[in-house]
């Protein structure tokens, strides 16, 4: 993974707060875990790492969600919606080309 080669330092604090906020969401504390996702999306949007970046934003409409902030919630799972569409499934079906 290029990204762990290049950054190390922050690739691991970005995935220790992707952890800890889906261990928050586990626990029922939504605000605990949007606060360690948004911190992992900023470290994942400045690396480049698009999977981790979509798990931030799903993470982020679950703890609106939990919160019964409904609006913020669905604009969350409309951009997570969007980043998966647009970028991780074109990457996968380019590699899929690449592969044949």
């Amino acid at each position: 993974h290029a990204i762990v080669m290049a950054q190390p330092d922050t690739f691991f604090r970005m995935t220790a707060n992707i952890y800890l906020g889906g261990s928050y969401l586990y626990l029922n504390r939504p605000k605990e875990a949007l606060h360690q996702a948004l911190e992992a999306r900023n470290l994942a949007k400045s690396m480049g790492a698009n999977y981790e970046y979509a798990v931030t934003l799903e993470y982020e409409a679950s703890a609106y969600n939990l919160m019964g902030l409904f609006k913020q919630a669905y604009a969350a799972q409309k951009r997570y919606s969007t980043f998966y569409r647009d970028t991780l499934i074109n990457a996968q079906r380019s590699e899929q080309i690449e592969a044949l």
